[in-house]
């Protein structure tokens, strides 16, 4: 089993290149490289598929060691490298993301600009034109493996240009590496830009006298193929974070931005940045201390300061950035030791076993480096995107490749993977306008929900079919389709008003499908179900929040016979049945007890007729859900904890503890 969401992304292109499709579609990359890479190796491996699928983040993740190893031997620093590898290649931040199972592009995200700056430091030191060549070809490369890899190619170039011009090299070499450097960035197809860096190197080793010319040309084709403008987004959505998105149609509407909910883009504390960089705070400001040292010996480590600096934004964008600092901190770790030690063994050189002794110390200060990762290793138990049981359940669906199964964006790709059905939001496609409706059809009435999936789907796939069938058709046509499924109805039934057009759902005539729509509610959605709630509790013309009801999720609780302590600041009278809230009291209106045994019971307690709340208990899950009355009405509620559908909107095809699976009809 995989243990990230885009995992599965990677992992269906993959599986439909091994099946013979070659149609790539949003949700089956065959043409990313984590795709053709697996295919290639199930391909020419006695492994099964699954088993490539976890274990290549293992074998490629370990490859880092490699520039390490390459840029020191060229420092001449080949013991202060072994000692950067082996802390680099198990830091904390860089385990958790290329650990068995994490099948994404973080398993050569590190390497290849650790490759890319070794090129650049030979290439500055030797002037030899091979490294020129390197470099390009890096570039092509990580960015076919990465496509997001754009801003930190920028940053290598721009400290180069910078050195170069600040230090008035007049060189046609370095004009040669720059001008190659941005040919390799441009925002062309990676076959293009591939055959434009081996002709501008043909092009260099004959007419080097020609290097200024050919800068200027670059920098011309960079700016027309995009330039600037990758840079800028991802520093908008990580850095930058908007709380609202802006829909771009006749009438704006104003969604909730899935930045504020993923925790990898969220602020983190200090110490934990340190943590996750080097295994602890003292680790890291040992290795920061190295770090400036090795600056000030060897100048042309300057290049590994945007990596550096793209860790330490984890600061403002999220855990997901401490990943590029691993190596760049470790760098330093291995360079004071040596220092360390051979200071050591000068001040001591005449002592008796001072051979033996600095060898000792050497390994204990490796292995006081190593042990807070290590030990973070052995303890770190990453939970899987689906278990087992899920699975299983999910491929044994019988969905046609037309087919919709609908549920929140973290399981989207997941969805597509084991059922081969289409996915109305995954882990691309859930920006706000698009999380909207799924999250509305959570908390909406069966009647409502079930109405506003079938129009989402309905606008997905027209959109998606007029985008496909129509490649050739102007920008400026298709930036007027609509943004959102919401606008889409607005402009068919002539709506200026998004909250009359919700309050108006059933009486709107629905759409035709030619495709089987399916729901799919896991049992682990319900932890979260407060934080879906944040992109459909959202006035859409003004963009201000509206109150959510009260929904809260209690696992080890603790009871005696007259309290139930569900947290700290809120707990039952039994007796009375009224729920504490801090220092506020309520009535309790029903107390629901559900439970799995052969088959789904539930039992329904009446408490206080003008009770406000309700307590379920789902004994399954030894789980508490503290609600509102209002959302036992809502789709999620009825479906998945009390299993009360209406079988004029919603029809049961798998039922499971874990996981409740049903058709909109």
């Amino acid at each position: 089993m995989l243990t990230t969401h885009d995992s599965y992304y990677y992992a269906k292109g993959a599986k439909d290149l091994l099946e013979g499709t070659f149609i790539q579609t949003s949700n089956s990359p065959i043409y990313s490289a984590p795709s053709i890479l697996a295919a290639f190796f199930v391909k020419i491996l006695p492994f099964s598929f699954d088993k490539i699928l976890f274990y290549l983040p293992i074998f490629l993740s370990s490859l880092i060691v490699i520039p390490i190893i390459l840029l020191f031997a060229h420092l001449k620093e080949l013991q202060a490298g072994f000692i950067a590898a082996l802390l680099a290649s198990v830091g904390v931040s860089y385990y958790n993301r290329t650990m068995g199972g994490y099948f994404d592009t973080d398993m050569l995200n590190i390497t290849l600009p650790l490759l890319l700056i070794w090129s650049l430091s030979l290439a500055i030191d030797t002037k030899k034109d091979r490294y020129i060549l390197f470099t390009g070809l890096e570039i092509v490369f990580y960015r076919w493996w990465y496509p997001q890899s754009y801003s930190i190619e920028f940053a290598f170039f721009a400290l180069l240009a910078l050195f170069v011009f600040l230090k008035k090299r007049d060189s046609f070499y370095h004009f040669g590496l720059l001008s190659i450097m941005l040919i390799a960035m441009m925002g062309l197809p990676d076959l293009v830009r591939l055959f434009a860096v081996i002709a501008l190197f043909i092009f260099f080793t004959k007419y080097k006298k020609h290097s200024k010319t050919t800068l200027f040309l670059a920098f011309i084709l960079f700016l027309a193929t995009g330039g600037f403008n990758p840079i800028y987004s991802k520093l908008k959505g990580y850095v930058f974070k908007d709380e609202l998105l802006v829909s771009g149609d006749p009438i704006p509407l104003y969604f909730f931005t899935v930045m504020q909910t993923i925790k990898e883009a969220l602020l983190i504390p200090t110490e934990l940045i340190f943590t996750r960089i080097s295994g602890h705070s003292l680790v890291f400001f040992y290795s920061l201390i190295g770090y400036v040292l090795l600056l000030f010996r060897y100048k042309i480590t300057l290049l590994t300061l945007p990596m550096l600096g793209l860790g330490l934004l984890s600061y403002f964008g999220g855990l997901r950035f401490t990943i590029y600092a691993v190596p760049i901190l470790a760098f330093g770790f291995g360079f004071l030791t040596m220092e360390l030690n051979s200071i050591f063994k000068n001040r001591f050189q005449k002592e008796r076993n001072i051979g033996v002794l600095s060898k000792a110390f050497v390994v204990t200060a490796v292995f006081l480096g190593l042990y807070p990762n290590i030990n973070h290793i052995i303890s770190y138990k990453a939970p899987t995107v689906l278990n087992h049981h899920e699975a299983k359940q999910l491929n044994e669906l019988e969905l046609k490749n037309d087919d919709y199964i609908i549920s929140w964006w973290d399981y989207g790709y997941a969805l597509s993977f084991f059922t081969g059905a289409h996915t109305l939001i995954d882990g691309g496609r859930h920006q706000g306008n698009l999380n909207f409706p799924v999250s509305y059809s959570f908390f909406a009435s069966l009647k409502d929900s079930a109405s506003l999936l079938k129009f989402s789907t309905y606008y997905h796939h027209l959109k998606a079919q007029t985008l496909l069938n129509e490649k050739e058709l102007p920008k400026e046509q298709k930036s007027i389709l609509p943004s959102s499924s919401i606008s889409w109805l607005m402009r068919d039934f002539n709506y200026d008003n998004s909250n009359t057009l919700l309050k108006n759902l059933q009486t709107l005539p629905l759409p035709e499908l030619q495709r089987d729509l399916y729901l799919y509610l896991p049992y682990r959605l319900t932890p979260i179900l407060g934080t879906v709630a944040n992109f459909s509790y959202i006035d859409l013309m003004s963009g201000n929040s509206l109150p959510k009801p009260l929904f809260h999720l209690f696992q080890n609780v603790v009871q005696d016979e007259e309290i139930l302590v569900l947290s700290q600041n809120i707990f039952v009278d039994k007796k009375r049945a009224l729920v504490n809230l801090g220092e506020n009291s309520y009535k309790l209106k029903t107390l629901i007890t559900t439970s799995y045994e052969d088959e789904f019971k539930k039992q329904i307690s009446p408490l206080h007729e003008d009770g406000e709340l309700t307590l379920i208990y789902m004994s399954s899950y030894n789980s508490f859900l503290l609600i509102e009355n209002e959302l036992l009405n809502s789709t999620f509620i009825k479906l998945f904890v009390l299993e009360e559908y209406d079988e004029r909107f919603f029809k049961p095809i798998s039922l499971k503890p874990w996981a409740k699976i049903y058709k909109i009809l």
